[in-house]
């Protein structure tokens, strides 16, 4: 399967930025595509904690590990990314609308240390978890090749979409997606978690 997205024409220097990055990746390296498990990764939070993929998705996730997850976006962005910046407001609503449904939203920083996390995520009200990709794993092991790159996946761990570059219809966009994968909710009129 391809690794398909839209991308619009003002994402191309970070798009480009990582293209020339993704020169560094081995030759043998296998980079997940949609249909593709996503691979697991471990890294620390805003307050330091530990957070694991088997928390949120994967056939290692503990059947009594928190609430249901329906699906898990994984939100790539890094420092310096004006469209990053620009599609958080529209990812705070999406994640206060369609959490308590069972979608969880992870925000990965490319090359930020945990303790520089917590400034961004209290300036920008984010609720959902932030981790430190500080040395850019993840980042290689996911093909990220621009910022942002959401990565859509399944109850399973599946990448069902990818979503390159900023996208200025993110609600519209995922929430479509939610409806492919079967995930229905009522939009929160409270706009917070219940």
């Amino acid at each position: 399967m391809k690794k398909t997205s839209l991308l619009p024409a003002r994402t191309f220097p970070m798009v480009l930025i990582g293209l020339i990055s993704l020169a560094a990746f081995s030759a043998e390296a296998k980079l997940p595509l949609i249909g593709d498990p996503a691979p697991p990764f471990s890294g620390r939070d805003s307050s330091g904690k530990m957070i694991y993929s088997s928390d949120y998705f994967g056939p290692n996730r503990p059947k009594n590990n928190g609430p249901a997850r329906q699906a898990v976006l994984l939100m790539f962005s890094s420092k310096g990314c004006p469209p990053c910046e620009r599609m958080l407001p529209a990812l705070v609503r999406f994640y206060q609308t369609w959490n308590p449904a069972g979608v969880e939203l992870l925000m990965i920083r490319h090359l930020e240390k945990p303790r520089e996390l917590q400034a961004y995520q209290q300036k920008h009200k984010i609720l959902f978890p932030v981790i430190s990709d500080l040395y850019g794993k993840f980042y290689q092991d996911y093909g990220v090749i621009g910022f942002p790159e959401i990565f859509i996946l399944d109850s399973k761990g599946i990448i069902r979409q990818i979503i390159i570059g900023e996208d200025t219809n993110l609600n519209q966009t995922l929430e479509l997606e939610m409806k492919k994968m079967g995930i229905t909710t009522q939009p929160n009129p409270g706009g917070g978690n219940k």
